[in-house]
């Protein structure tokens, strides 16, 4: 187990050459690291460089960031070694919680392969995202919950409702799990069904009571709870192919086409359901352990992927239900599969030897196909990188031309987070409008966009322009954003300072500026 989670964090580092995979998401993890140790709150920049108090986000990953950097350590380099020896940890408990249930130290040691090499699993390990820390308190959950359904005592409650907490506390779908656990309680545990519910409804009131103080104090301060609003909208039809192309990438290769992948993945559910039917026919000492704790993993994977359905119709902005959304019910269902294979070759007994021999070539095939899917996906990791991490960003001529601009000048773009991560410079988001609340149901911004916030926003920016000789540090990725459409209108009248390869920059007055062979 050992050494599995050392090859772990060994496969983060190595295959981040290029440094943590960065995205707009961990631009407000550091920013807020950032805020906390210099003593303005757990805040981020508005898009104005306001100070805002942070509200869309769940406050624990960057408080464990702040509390490293106000130890003198550098965040970004905190964050990356955090994500490689948060996957060690995450890897291990995979083998600690297999091996536990089917008490088969082969199974427990293809299940911590299957998580070393599986693609979706390992990307978010190598970024400076929530989900390493939020996948640690999921699995202490459940290991907790596992526990105290064997050996019950209050304790092992209270460590289930304080792990599963601090999931939500890192992320805000961990209540999702903490409604499912509930249920769990709730069903299957044993009891008359007063000393359940009882059970449960403690369970739940300690589990959810820190994440519903901390979305009362966003009440108070941010105005919103999650900085969401409730707009029903039913999920369009669309939604369906982009989950099963998410859920099928997990398990086969996207070069087969999308409705064989969804025929395959079906029969292997179907299997699997059968099998635990059979299972559960023939009974045996095993069956209602084996059983409870597979409830435990489908119903955590229920919860959540109802759960993510009901958010993303009734709160506005609409969650995208992508690899970073779906991931917990992967690894869920990995844990699943492993304990039903444990099950299954625990019924088989001694004396069925070739129905031991088959179910182990599934489980080394299975894993054997995750194997060799990583190993690829890591390789094109270590030859481009990703995000703001890739070659072409930290390679990216216009960011090495911001960086020579004086510090006292205002910088507007439409790469926020680039110029934060890569240049170290704070800058202002372009003026935006008629975007929407919600992105994913209204994709394309309108060029007449003129509503008076918009028209003031603009305002303001070319007066600073003006007075301050402030830049407009236009990327060549704006004409895959949603506002691409307005900018020309921004640009109107200004002077090009400098053209670049990846893009340009733009001011007021060029005869402001001395001459340069960088412009």
């Amino acid at each position: 187990m050992l050494l599995f989670a050392a090859l772990g964090i060994t496969l983060v580092l190595a295959n981040s050459r290029y440094g943590p995979v960065l995205g707009s998401d961990s631009v407000v993890y550091l920013g807020a690291a950032e805020n906390l140790v210099a003593g303005r709150g757990i805040s981020w920049l508005g898009p104005e460089g306001d100070i805002r108090p942070l509200v869309i986000f769940a406050p624990l990953y960057p408080v464990v960031l702040a509390a490293f950097r106000a130890l003198g350590l550098p965040t970004l380099a905190v964050g990356h070694s955090l994500s490689a020896m948060l996957f060690g940890l995450n890897v291990a408990l995979v083998w600690l919680l297999v091996e536990r249930l089917t008490r088969d130290r082969g199974l427990a040691a293809l299940a911590a392969l299957t998580a070393l090499f599986s693609r979706s699993f390992f990307f978010l390990h190598t970024g400076i995202v929530s989900e390493p820390l939020f996948f640690l308190f999921s699995l202490l959950g459940l290991a907790a919950l596992w526990r105290g359904a064997e050996k019950p005592a209050a304790h092992w409650d209270l460590a289930a409702a304080a792990s599963l907490g601090l999931a939500a506390l890192t992320r805000y779908a961990g209540i999702l799990l903490i409604a499912g656990a509930g249920l769990w309680l709730l069903w299957v545990v044993k009891g008359s069904l007063g000393q359940r519910a009882g059970r449960a409804a403690r369970f739940a009131a300690l589990a959810a009571a820190p994440v519903l103080i901390w979305m009362m104090r966003n009440r108070s301060l941010g105005g919103s709870s999650t900085f969401r609003e409730l707009a029903f909208a039913p999920p369009p039809a669309r939604l369906l192919a982009e989950v099963l192309d998410v859920v099928t990438f997990w398990f086969l290769p996207q070069r087969i086409p999308l409705v064989f992948r969804g025929l395959m993945l079906g029969a292997l559910f179907a299997a699997g359901a059968l099998l635990w039917l059979l299972l559960q026919r023939r009974g045996g000492e095993s069956a209602q352990r084996y059983s409870r704790a597979l409830l435990l993993l489908l119903l955590l994977s229920v919860a959540y992927a109802f759960g993510l359905v009901a958010i993303r119709s009734i709160f506005v902005p609409r969650i995208d239900m992508n690899q970073r959304m779906l991931e917990p019910i992967h690894l869920f269902l990995l844990l699943l599969f492993y304990g039903l294979m444990g099950w299954a070759l625990v019924s088989a007994g001694v004396q069925q030897k070739w129905l031991r021999r088959v179910l182990g070539l599934l489980a080394v095939g299975f894993t054997a196909v995750y194997l060799v899917r990583g190993t690829i996906g890591a390789l094109e990791l270590q030859q481009d990188g990703v995000g703001f991490s890739s070659r072409a960003w930290q390679q990216s001529p216009l960011v090495n031309v911001v960086g020579l601009i004086p510090p006292d000048r205002p910088i507007y773009t439409n790469e926020v987070e680039a110029l934060f991560l890569l240049a170290g410079r704070t800058a202002y988001r372009l003026p935006f409008g008629c975007v929407g609340d919600d992105p994913l149901l209204e994709p394309q911004a309108r060029a007449d966009c003129r509503d008076p916030e918009y028209v003031e926003w603009v305002r303001r920016m070319r007066a600073r322009l003006a007075e301050e000789q402030g830049v407009i540090a236009l990327f060549d990725t704006i004409w895959e954003q949603p506002y691409a459409p307005q900018v020309p209108r921004l640009v109107e009248g200004l002077e090009v300072l400098s053209s670049q390869g990846d893009g340009m920059l733009y001011v007021a007055d060029r005869e402001q500026w001395p001459d340069s062979p960088h412009w």
